[in-house]
């Protein structure tokens, strides 16, 4: 009895552990299917996110991963849907030329180097703001090569080591660093260069992906739940930048957010925003740190070079960006933010940016140019004809692109169409790896800026005024003023915007426009104590008449 029971009890265990491994077999076999399924639909209605698939990124001991030379690869607009080819070049640059080593003699070479921002593989090559920019230049008498070193997903430590590895040996005159809110995180989670006691950087091997790792980067379902949980984490925002927020979704009234913004201005430091750094957790102070000895370092390495270095902030109002935004200025390296030319040319700046990704579209590249057309010539003493020299000669670049695709608005171009000969030149320098038979694709039409939405008066300057406040906690004074004068604009009888006009103005120095838009608050309102402080603290002492 003993033994039949007890054969009886292990063939029951036998079976249970049977039904547990076809069950484990089956609900594997289910997640395979749906996780099959999901990729098979993403391939279908999601194809931009083949592009992060199967973008040409080789391993690389040092950098983690580096562009291929000579390939090209289709890539749909995110927008459009409509595929165009991007070429990477003989030295692994998104570039439609070629460049030559060593650097031909009487040529200035300015290298850019960032991230997706910079590479932009969204777009046909010669829409990237280094082509417009190259051509610029060139229009100004000298001989400049512009080259585009921008590599996808790349963090500031890894295109430190494209400058030495690759930068170098071209001869470079200029290096201009393109810096995104997300550098600081890739600069922690890459972990090729650490702190030493000193607070020097040393170098770190580089990390060979596992196996698994390598598959999933495989899946575009990866991409699809990384880019879903960034959306989750920021709020929502979806694929647009930080941008002016829509009065109509906001419960804040007129009178609670001027009483935030007097608020903001009664602090010691009105208008530079918080002790940014008190903001954020240890792993950001150490990011903080990294990023500014890989700065340091690369500066004083380009210095050695007889390289001028310079920064560039990428547009968005993440603190992030103002950390380093702080830490640029902190170890004196020249530096351009961006994001004042796009508030001016587009205040809720979505007008530059893709609707169905995150990144700055054709339109935000051909501002980008003209800032950074503006900046170097500066810097570098290159004389041209002003504004006016700028609008002919883009009209020039980008009618000879010819066929109608992607539409751009009429900002910073004038009428001026390139004729045959001068249509064929640009073409053969700006798409010389294209054939001639495909040089026509992704042309140019011009059409007027859309007009703006116009909202009621109530909600036009409370949005304005919001997002103003948004600027003076964040240390955005330049960024603050902006709205502040477009909250004046809905309301030019609102003393509470001509004060905190007037306070950002003078808190940076420009007295005379600041005591003007003081003196007028206080006419608005004799009662406003905090106007009128301000203008006996600059020795304003005579009160002016109320307004009737």
């Amino acid at each position: 009895m003993d033994r039949a029971f007890q054969g009886k009890g292990r063939g029951g265990a036998v079976r249970k552990t049977r039904r547990v491994f076809f069950a484990g077999v089956v609900i594997a076999l289910a997640l395979v299917l749906s996780l099959g399924l999901a990729e098979g639909v993403l391939r279908v209605a999601r194809p931009e996110l083949g592009v992060l698939v199967e973008n040409a990124f080789l391993e690389n001991s040092s950098r983690i991963f580096a562009t291929s030379r000579n390939t090209r690869q289709n890539v749909p607009h995110p927008d459009w849907k409509k595929e165009h080819t991007i070429h990477y070049n003989n030295l692994g640059l998104k570039q439609c030329r070629e460049f030559v080593v060593p650097k031909p003699p009487g040529v200035t070479r300015i290298g850019f180097f960032g991230d997706s921002f910079t590479e932009n593989v969204f777009m046909p090559t010669q829409y990237s703001f280094t082509e417009p920019l190259d051509f610029l230049l060139n229009r100004t008498g000298g001989r400049f090569e512009v080259l585009n070193f921008g590599t996808s997903g790349y963090g500031t430590d890894q295109e430190y080591l494209q400058y030495r590895e690759e930068a170098k040996r071209l001869g470079l005159d200029v290096a201009v660093v393109m810096i995104y809110q997300n550098d600081l995180g890739d600069i922690l989670s890459n972990r090729l260069y650490l702190l030493d006691a000193e607070g020097k950087v040393k170098r770190a091997e580089a990390r060979r992906s596992s196996w698994a790792v390598r598959a999933l980067k495989r899946l575009r379902l990866t991409y699809f739940i990384l880019d879903a949980w960034k959306r989750v984490k920021e709020g929502g925002e979806g694929s647009q930048p930080s941008a002016p927020l829509d009065a109509s979704t906001e419960t804040a009234t007129r009178e609670s957010i001027e009483k935030a913004v007097l608020d903001e201005l009664a602090r010691p430091e009105k208008g530079k925003g918080r002790d940014l750094e008190s903001r954020f957790g240890e792993m950001e102070r150490k990011a903080m740190l990294l990023f500014a000895a890989v700065m340091n370092t690369w500066e004083d390495e380009a210095r050695r070079d007889g390289v001028k270095m310079y920064a560039v902030f990428v547009p968005n109002n993440y603190p992030n960006q103002e950390l380093m935004k702080w830490v640029v200025s902190a170890i004196k390296m020249e530096s351009l933010d961006l994001l004042p030319d796009f508030l001016r040319e587009s205040p809720d700046l979505k007008d530059l940016f893709f609707k169905n990704d995150r990144h700055w579209n054709e339109e935000g590249n051909k501002i980008a140019a003209v800032g950074l057309f503006k900046f170097l010539a500066e810097k570098l003493k290159i004389g041209h004809g002003g504004d006016d020299f700028i609008r002919k000669n883009l009209g020039l670049y980008y009618s000879s692109l010819a066929r109608p695709y992607i539409p751009l608005t009429s900002r910073w171009l004038d009428s001026t169409q390139a004729g045959a000969a001068q249509k064929a030149d640009i073409q053969a320098r700006y798409l010389a790896l294209v054939e001639e038979s495909e040089r026509d694709q992704g042309g140019f039409v011009a059409r007027d800026a859309p007009a703006w939405r116009k909202v009621g008066l109530r909600d036009a300057y409370v949005a304005n005024m919001r997002e103003a406040l948004v600027g003076l906690e964040n240390g955005l004074p330049d960024y603050a003023a902006v709205f502040f004068q477009k909250a004046l604009e809905e309301d030019p009888r609102s003393a509470m915007a001509h004060y905190a006009l007037g306070a950002v103005l003078v808190n940076k120095g420009i007295t005379k426009l600041g005591r003007s838009h003081l003196k007028e608050a206080l006419r608005l309102d004799p009662g406003f104590e905090a106007a009128g402080a301000e203008l006996r603290r600059l020795g304003q002492e005579t009160a002016p008449a109320p307004a009737p």
